[in-house]
């Protein structure tokens, strides 16, 4: 599939003399409601409303994995890198709004062209590269309910970028995303009736960053890891 960007004349002569491309953190983006249930993860109310789900929802009150992918869910706020592309070849809407000073550029590539890029590059050794459509279904009154609905069916923690409200089908994306998981050393500290005591490190060593009570008794060994 071709795939275009507008970019601007210095970024174009930087792509051509170093042979380096740009890839940014999401949460730097304009558009406030990117990635909106990761957003929330900063809001002390918010995020509590995403622990229950994970623990009530999505995991069936299972405890390592409610930690887990808790932790994947902050990577995927704070470790992720992204660029977007439009399906769409000529857009004057997108020249408008991406043409600064108009001194930009037209780019084109594939999608196959993308992925044959990483696949040739070491950089796949920490990072995974997620290449898909972007749906313009978000709806922000339903925000939360409808991420955490989408976390549930396809179990990965990238999903919320590839989501945007209606207004912005315009641009008629397809998105890469590089994202790089969680490695937490923890270790479960005590079991009981009255909750797990979870110890966690930091670049295994001794150094204790939190205790964290839970109030339940984990029910499994194994971990669920989304995609």
């Amino acid at each position: 599939m071709n795939l275009y960007r507008i970019i601007s004349f210095p970024n174009f002569v930087n792509l051509i003399e170093n042979k380096k491309e740009r890839y940014v953190q999401p949460i730097i983006w304009e558009d406030t409601h990117e990635a909106y249930m990761l957003r929330l993860l900063e809001d002390s109310t918010k995020r509590k409303d995403i622990i229950k789900a994970l623990y009530n929802d999505i995991f069936d009150k299972d405890i390592c994995n409610v930690i887990y992918n808790y932790f994947k869910l902050w990577s995927a706020r704070w470790r992720c890198y992204g660029q977007c592309w439009s399906k769409t070849s000529e857009s004057d809407a997108l020249w408008r709004i991406y043409s600064y000073d108009k001194m930009s550029i037209r780019i084109e590539t594939t999608d196959e062209e993308i992925e044959y890029l990483f696949n040739n590059q070491k950089i796949l050794d920490e990072y995974q590269l997620i290449l898909d459509d972007v749906k313009y279904d978000f709806k922000l009154e339903k925000g939360l309910q409808f991420q955490i609905k989408a976390l549930k069916e396809n179990k990965k923690v990238t999903d919320p970028f590839f989501h945007k409200r209606e207004a912005f089908k315009h641009e008629n994306e397809k998105r890469v995303i590089l994202f790089r998981g969680p490695r937490p050393d923890y270790f479960v500290n005590r079991l009981s009736t009255q909750g797990t005591l979870f110890n966690f490190y930091k670049n295994n060593d001794n150094k204790i960053l939190t205790d964290l009570g839970i109030r339940r008794r984990n029910r499994k060994n194994e971990v669920s890891i989304f995609g």
